[in-house]
């Protein structure tokens, strides 16, 4: 339905784009752990979400949309028709159709280097 209505939309794709948001316990420990409720609370999270941590990284997904809109230059993306969604779940393409933003790629390090300046600067001094 909303691929067929016409309106103004961007699409970030999961694989291939948001996949390169990967991050780890170590690095999200080092850059905000002690930082206010915000830092504690996501190197918390990120810690209780496996046991092992050893070689293991895990992707934040929800940052990307924010990203765009904070830095288009860190998502690039390119306009294109709307795809048809099929009753089986496959796409179909018809270049009549209206245009439709998607991205291609993300730029992980300036995301991050992004997040991490914010909680920092809004958390106060490291305790």
């Amino acid at each position: 339905m909303l691929l067929d209505s016409g309106v103004p939309l961007g699409l970030i794709p999961c694989m291939g784009v948001t996949t390169h948001l990967l991050t780890t316990l170590s690095e999200v420990r080092d850059s905000i752990g002690g930082f206010g409720g915000i830092g504690n609370y996501l190197v918390n999270t990120f810690a209780r979400c496996r046991e092992d941590h050893f070689a293991y990284s895990r992707v934040i997904w929800h940052i990307s949309t924010i990203a765009y809109l904070i830095e288009p230059k860190w998502v690039p993306s390119r306009l294109v028709s709307s795809p048809i969604l099929n009753d089986n779940f496959t796409w179909s393409f018809d270049s009549s159709r209206h245009l439709i933003r998607v991205a291609d790629y993300i730029h992980r390090d300036p995301v991050f280097h992004d997040l991490f300046t914010k909680v920092r600067l809004f958390s106060g001094p490291r305790t």
